[in-house]
């Protein structure tokens, strides 16, 4: 409380603290403007200020002391007012947490004014108790679910590398080859839930940064077309593609837009009955955007089973699904949707479903801001070229696998002894360094989650003995920008997330051992 300027024996003063004791409210008396702001800062439940007590130098520090609390804090202020539109009566109009308490001073009313603005002070506690058990639950909800997706992949990775394995030397027969082309399907769908998962949660919680390039978005759709192949080949769809004509150049991440466009031909595909039609398109839209801007469109339509009107609006909330037959066919946990509308925002644009109804197919529409012809690049987003995974490899390396899963370390040692590679594996990560320190190998694939040591430190033990001699390249679970942060600060050259993409680690694997630079 900051008195009137008579100081503590001031009448009004007195009788303002008598008022209070009698209702059990404790008041603390400031000497001067500093004290009160002190108060404030460190939590008061309100404050009250004599206006006289204000000065115009005080006013402005006041306004910077309230806007500099917690979003959930505001404490309120209550300023005895003398009716003479002064300084109270300015305070009150910038600052929401204003209560003007006319003089002279009516104990039971100042009582009353008191009693309300602790009453919600209390609620902004009330509120921030929840909004940091919110957040708590939040930050438990993330660590649970990369623990989880780490422990997925991890199996997914022994079945992945088992599967390649079996590609080499399985039973050449049509029903083998069947076989294991289905198992390596539902792995890569097993997969794709969960990096779908994980990137809902990420999205929600703001962790996802847009890595933005121009982008030709005919290519963008194309190089979705024929990763979802094996799956179109498998349900003997058909499946029409119209570009649009010539380059269309978007300003996006290319990675989060093919994501987009491939959980919407998924769907597509997986809920549209055997021997039906799709529909992928590409075009622009000219001036349609806001303030004429030409809009690229991205349209996904097919024959399938449809959405009910009443869900259309609903389709795109998580865990939303339309109504679905006991044997749940077409699988699913209704995540894809979210987290293509979440992308799709924000890149600034807008996605939607249309449908006739149950068993008419469905539509959804993707639309993002276009950029000028003119911003092609030469060469917008090429399909990258993917080199074939070789059985006999250009240069034959010696490789260290450090992997204490007993599944994965077999079925990824022999996948790389049958690409020709010679290769010494490690258990855990004291075997790790003693093994690359004894027989100096070219790379080293590393996981992260290792006994004893992990593979943080397995990195620094061996970079320290053999410095840029050895390629290091990180197996592990996790593969989020501050995952990769923490294995480049450890020492590694590269990072790889499980199941590991074959022809991509064979690509690594042809790298010179020293990266330039390094």
């Amino acid at each position: 409380m900051l008195l009137p300027a008579g100081g503590a024996d001031d009448p009004e003063a007195r009788v303002i603290r008598l008022a209070l004791a009698e209702a059990g409210v404790g008041v603390e008396p400031c000497a001067d403007f500093d004290a009160l702001a002190d108060g404030i800062v460190a939590g008061a439940g309100a404050a009250l200020v004599a206006e006289d007590a204000l000065t115009p130098e005080s006013v402005p520090t006041l306004k910077q002391i309230m806007s500099s609390l917690p979003s959930w804090s505001d404490v309120p202020l209550l300023v005895l007012d003398s009716g003479a539109k002064g300084l109270g009566s300015y305070l009150a109009g910038e600052l929401s947490c204003v209560t003007l308490v006319d003089r002279p001073v009516r104990p039971a009313s100042l009582v009353t004014a008191v009693m309300a603005a602790l009453r919600h002070r209390r609620r902004q506690y009330e509120l921030r108790d929840l909004l940091l058990d919110a957040e708590r639950a939040r930050r438990q909800r993330d660590e649970f679910l990369a623990m989880l997706g780490h422990e997925l992949r991890n199996p997914l990775g022994a079945i992945s590398a088992a599967v390649q394995v079996l590609n080499r030397v399985g039973s050449p027969t049509p029903e083998a080859a069947e076989m294991r082309e289905m198992i390596e399907r539902q792995a890569a769908h097993l997969t794709r839930l969960v990096d779908d998962l994980l990137d809902v949660s990420r999205v929600h919680s703001g962790r996802i940064a847009l890595q933005r390039e121009h982008a030709d978005l005919n290519e963008i759709a194309r190089q979705c077309l024929q990763a979802c192949e094996p799956m179109v080949s498998a349900q003997r769809h058909r499946v029409t593609f119209t570009p649009a004509p010539g380059p269309l150049p978007v300003d996006v991440d290319a990675v989060r837009i093919e994501q987009v466009i491939n959980n919407l031909l998924t769907n597509a595909i997986k809920y549209t009955p055997a021997g039906g039609e799709i529909w992928l398109s590409v075009s622009r839209d000219a001036g349609t955007g806001p303030g004429g801007a030409d809009v690229a469109v991205v349209r996904v339509r097919d024959t399938g089973i449809g959405i009910e009107p009443d869900m259309l609006e609903s389709v795109f909330e998580m865990f939303t699904q339309g109504e679905r037959p006991l044997d749940r066919a077409q699988g699913g946990v209704g995540l894809g949707l979210t987290l293509v509308r979440r992308l799709v925002q924000m890149h600034g644009g807008t996605v939607s479903a249309t449908s006739d109804g149950s068993g008419r197919g469905s539509t959804f529409e993707v639309r993002l801001p276009a950029l000028a012809a003119s911003d092609t690049p030469g060469a917008a987003h090429p399909a990258a070229p993917q080199p074939a995974v070789h059985s006999t490899p250009h240069h034959p390396r010696h490789v260290l696998i450090v992997e204490d899963g007993p599944d994965a370390r077999k079925a990824l040692g022999r996948l790389l002894e049958l690409w020709g590679h010679h290769v010494e594996l490690a258990e855990d990560g004291t075997r790790g360094v003693e093994r690359a320190i004894a027989s100096r190998p070219e790379v080293a694939l590393i996981d992260i989650g290792l006994p004893g040591l992990n593979g943080y430190e397995v990195a620094r033990r061996v970079r320290q003995v053999l410095g840029n001699r050895i390629r290091l390249i990180a197996l592990t679970g996790y593969g989020q920008p501050d995952d990769q942060e923490r294995t480049r600060a450890a020492g590694f050259d590269q990072h790889l997330v499980k199941p590991v993409n074959p022809k991509l680690l064979s690509r690594m694997l042809q790298e010179d051992p020293a990266p330039a630079g390094r």
